[in-house]
């Protein structure tokens, strides 16, 4: 016999003899004789029986699972996932020793839709079979609703187009959803495709015979979604200078609204920074974030002050709890230490919000499980709990899911001695899943057992924490008596680390910042004496709040002269504080916190003066000139300033009996230009500077059209 035909007749008898009754010793022996005949001879391959490779279809970025059948008893195979960019990952794997093997393909590496292709290599022999992956839930961060020509005229017939582009968490498009796209104003008309092509995108078009700006909203039916995005579309009449609105880098929408509502708090937002977090943090990581309050132009909006809300599409990870932003944060607002993902894979961060959950920001985070974990191999035994993860909870219910080996047809579940069901039942496809009750603060061991015989799985081991902090050590200076006015410090401390500390004072909610290994926070002490309590919020890395609503007495003396009280009227206000310019083109804009009065505060007098680029700055500056804030806001802009110049400002309180504070600190800031009106043709708008007061805009719908006039007072 030919060698050739030798090295067939090994391959026929590895791949096609595999009757165990018809003279099975004479074939395990022509097997065994084959095979090291092969061998010596140093050529052909010799394979194991057959292999059946199981992957059923997923969504992007969720688990997967393989399942692997006719392996040897703890034999060592090769796995390779080819994923549709024609990228790759290899990983070893070993099977149990059924023979059997079943491993899970974390959501980090089949975040991609598209066709997979799994191959399991043995022994020089590779077998593949292929599944497919599909997009996930539609994201209302990701998906987008955009408008070709943000500004049509209102005669029932001019039409503007818009597109809506739905894609998930990681980006996929979204074909065949239903989407209803709905406007602001019942008058509009609106015709859509309704069904998201292959590339997640359907088209649109609206009209209308009233002017005004609507707002688009679009409603993903199935998966119950709005998108966050909502643009805004102006309508003109013919015969106004409109048309050209919305052309430019600012909808007409944004801007009518930043006129008519300037002296809101926030309006100029229109998304949230998320910033200074690891993005590629590990499981159970206790990450810090910073959320910055954006306007169009990247710039901080300093007088944000609504409330915003975590959100993940890591169901299990923990969030910080809802934030109201104070005057303080100046439009940004650092949670230490404060979040943490549960889930490996593609995971995504949000906050929003409350009151206009389109104003949102988002950041994609890569969560693993270490260098070392990226594929976890189930316990040999034929019974697996996958979840949940091992670490510290804060909530008191767990859900726990495993798989178990063919024959297994119940298992009971324990949490250490405790039994948490007796008889849970296995599905077709080897899978169980419990929720437990609510359960105690402490550690808790979970274990399942096979009913009908000795298998038992792999312990998982978790810690319930809902204990608030406790112990706090708060350094208050209760023990002297303080100036009318006088600054204090409060510091706090803990047992276990903080994630954040608040402090009440004068019914104000004030965030204290890290310090050490405690916190701090520096507070001014009331203009009038007495006694004032002091309450102390802390809050632990899982979110648990700890209360303490009588932290201490803060005790203010009475200013007395001849043992006739000082009248309110002779006290000046406390300093302001916390100044800070933004620049712009011919003007800057200055922020800063409130000072405080007993008789309250009447308004600011916002003082400056300029120096050239070239020039050097004088070592004693004379501010010449000044602009009179109408009430007590705390944000005020300065226009008409000459182009590239470098200015200095300080601000001073005014009390309502004329009394002025110190002088607040310096600061310095430069023009970026010259100022340009963004309707060249409607009169000019009302500046700070020079005694104009705020603009205001009327809207006024005469017969059957609508005209649009801009008004200023001159005080």
């Amino acid at each position: 016999m030919s060698l050739k035909n030798q090295v067939r007749a090994t391959k026929k008898i590895c791949f096609h003899e595999k009757s165990a009754t018809m003279q099975g010793s004479m074939k395990t022996k022509k097997n065994l004789v084959a095979i090291l005949f092969s061998l010596f001879l140093g050529v052909g391959s010799v394979a194991a029986q057959e292999t059946f490779i199981t992957v059923p279809d997923s969504l992007a970025g969720e688990d997967n699972q393989v399942r692997v059948s006719g392996l040897f008893a703890e034999e060592i195979i090769e796995s390779e996932l080819i994923r549709p960019d024609e990228t790759s990952i290899k990983f070893p794997s070993k099977a149990g020793k059924s023979g059997r093997l079943v491993q899970d393909i974390h959501g980090l590496h089949v975040r991609s839709s598209g066709q997979y292709e799994l191959k399991i290599i043995r022994a020089g022999h590779a077998e593949s079979t292929f599944f497919h992956v599909y997009p996930g839930a539609v994201s209302a961060y990701l998906s987008t609703i955009e408008i070709e020509n943000p500004s049509v005229e209102a005669d029932g017939e001019a039409e503007a187009r818009f597109r809506v582009i739905l894609k998930d968490a990681f980006g996929n498009p979204i074909p065949e959803k239903k989407v209803m796209v709905i406007s602001s104003r019942n008058e509009d008309q609106i015709t859509t495709q309704n069904i998201s092509d292959n590339t997640g995108t359907l088209s649109g078009k609206i009209k209308s015979r009233t002017p005004g700006v609507a707002t688009l909203s679009a409603f993903v039916e199935e998966d119950g979604v709005v998108l966050f995005e909502k643009p805004n579309l102006v309508f003109y009449l013919s015969d106004t200078t409109l048309q050209n609105v919305g052309s430019g880098d600012q909808s007409y929408g944004e801007y009518l609204k930043a006129q008519l509502f300037e002296e809101e708090s926030g309006e100029g937002l229109a998304y949230f920074s998320l910033e200074n977090i690891n993005t590629n943090p590990t499981v159970n990581e206790t990450l810090t974030v910073k959320v910055v309050a954006k306007d169009l132009n990247g710039e901080i909006v300093k007088n944000y002050l609504g409330t915003v809300r975590f959100s993940s599409s890591d169901e299990r990870a923990i969030l910080p709890d809802d934030y109201a932003f104070t005057p303080e944060d100046g439009g940004e607002h650092t949670f230490f230490l404060a979040l943490s993902f549960q889930t490996p894979g593609q995971q995504t961060l949000a906050v929003h919000d409350l009151d206009d959950f389109r104003r949102s920001g988002e950041l994609p985070i890569n969560v693993s499980l270490g260098a070392d974990e990226l594929l976890e191999v189930p316990s040999d035994t034929g019974l697996t709990l996958l979840t949940p993860k091992p670490g510290t909870l804060r909530s008191s219910r767990v859900t726990i899911t495993g798989e178990a080996q063919d024959g297994i047809t119940h298992v009971r579940l324990q949490d250490g001695e405790a039994i948490l069901i007796g008889e849970l039942e296995v599905d077709s496809q080897g899978n169980f899943v419990y929720q437990t009750a609510a359960l105690e603060d402490g550690t808790h061991k979970f274990k399942a057992y096979d009913v009908d015989s000795d298998i038992e799985s792999n312990e998982i081991t978790i810690q319930i924490d809902k204990t608030p902090p406790a112990d706090l050590t708060i350094d208050i200076p209760t023990d002297q008596t303080l100036e009318p006015g006088q600054e204090f410090e409060i510091n706090v401390k803990a047992n276990e680390p903080l994630s954040g500390v608040s402090v009440v004072f004068q019914d104000v909610l004030t965030q204290m910042i890290p310090s050490g290994d405690g916190f701090q926070v520096t507070l001014t002490a009331p203009l009038e004496g007495g006694e004032y309590p002091v309450s102390i919020v802390a809050t632990d890395l899982l979110g648990n709040e700890g209360e303490e609503p009588e932290a201490g007495i803060i005790t203010v003396a009475t200013e007395v002269v001849g043992e006739i009280p000082v009248e309110s009227d002779q006290v000046a206000p406390t300093g302001v504080t916390n100044v800070s310019a933004q620049s712009g083109d011919g003007k800057i804009t200055l922020f800063w916190s409130p000072a405080k009065d007993n008789a309250g505060i009447a308004n600011y007098r916002v003082e400056f003066t300029s120096v050239g680029l070239d020039e050097e700055t004088p070592s004693e500056l004379t501010f010449n000139q000044f602009n009179l804030t109408p009430d007590d806001r705390t944000q005020w802009y300065v226009d008409e300033l000459g182009d590239d110049q470098r200015y200095y400002f300080r601000v001073i309180a005014i009390d309502q009996d004329g009394n002025e504070s110190p002088a607040s600190e310096m600061i310095e800031s430069v023009t970026t230009g010259a100022q340009e009106f963004m309707l060249s043709s409607a009169p000019e708008l009302e500046r700070s500077g020079a005694g104009i007061s705020i603009a205001a805009i009327l809207i006024a719908l005469i017969g059957g059209i609508g005209v649009m006039m801009f008004s200023r007072k001159i005080s």
